[in-house]
């Protein structure tokens, strides 16, 4: 027959042992519980990345507006103080291009990492713009944008997940903001801004800045897009509302920041 002794020790010890898978049985729980929410939180943000973009502003191809007295691309503001011109137009056939373009393809690929395709077709063909400046004004030194699908303005509404952006090459000087957004010098940039629903009657401006007195940057396909995309292979194309041509483009006005 136990002593009381040791019937209170193998109790004790049951209790311990109770103790110990309990605690056991808590770990796994919690584990698995921040399993699922961390599972849960990845779903919930993938959803950024799986609405469908559609480009809610006009000219991601800067398709070059003969009739416009600088050769300016359709639907798209440039500062007075800033001069544009085309650098280089990219075919939408692999065999209409030339060594120069299929370099500047790879040139760009190999800065932003993407893999540019330059070998395939694209859907359609798209021009690489150089903007230049030797002056800015003290009060207004935005740089360029294109005009919104809606309308020939440059605010967009900001009650959507929306990324605006381009692939920029700073040649000299500084530009930031928006499409500019993490510009660097002498290397291709996937630049990127992105927005979530912001309330009511919330709007936003669409132009960068230029941060230096002058400067030269080379830009392709500047849009604003709905959804957040940070892979640059899916950034064109995207569906249109609107055909560049559709809408002619105005004259160099000035705007402000909402």
């Amino acid at each position: 027959m136990m002593s009381i002794e040791n019937q209170l020790a193998e109790t004790v010890l049951a209790c311990n042992r109770l103790t110990t898978a309990v605690n056991n049985k808590i770990t796994d729980i919690d584990q698995q519980m921040a399993q699922c929410i961390t599972k849960i939180n990845n779903q919930l943000n993938q959803t950024l990345y799986l609405l469908p973009r559609i480009v809610i502003t006009h000219n991601q191809q800067l398709e070059i507006n003969e009739n416009h007295p600088q050769k300016h691309p359709f639907n798209f503001q440039i500062h007075d103080d800033v001069e544009a011109s085309v650098h280089m137009r990219i075919q939408a056939n692999p065999k209409d291009r030339t060594a120069d373009q299929i370099a500047l393809l790879q040139e760009m690929g190999l800065d932003i990492g993407v893999d540019m395709h330059i070998h395939d077709h694209y859907r359609m063909p798209f021009n690489v713009i150089k903007l230049s400046w030797t002056k800015r004004e003290p009060i207004s030194y935005w740089l360029a944008f294109p005009n919104t699908a809606d309308s020939a303005a440059s605010a967009i509404p900001l009650n959507t997940f929306i990324t605006i952006g381009a692939f920029v090459k700073v040649l000299a000087g500084r530009a930031s903001g928006v499409w500019c957004e993490g510009a660097r010098l002498g290397k291709w940039t996937f630049c990127r801004t992105q927005f979530s629903p912001a309330g009511f009657g919330r709007y936003t401006h669409i132009h960068p800045y230029r941060d230096s007195d002058s400067g030269e940057v080379l830009i392709a396909l500047p849009a604003a897009i709905t959804g957040h995309i940070d892979n640059p292979g899916q950034w064109y194309p995207n569906i249109e509302l609107q055909k560049a041509h559709n809408v002619t483009s105005t004259t160099n006005a000035t705007t402000t920041d909402a």
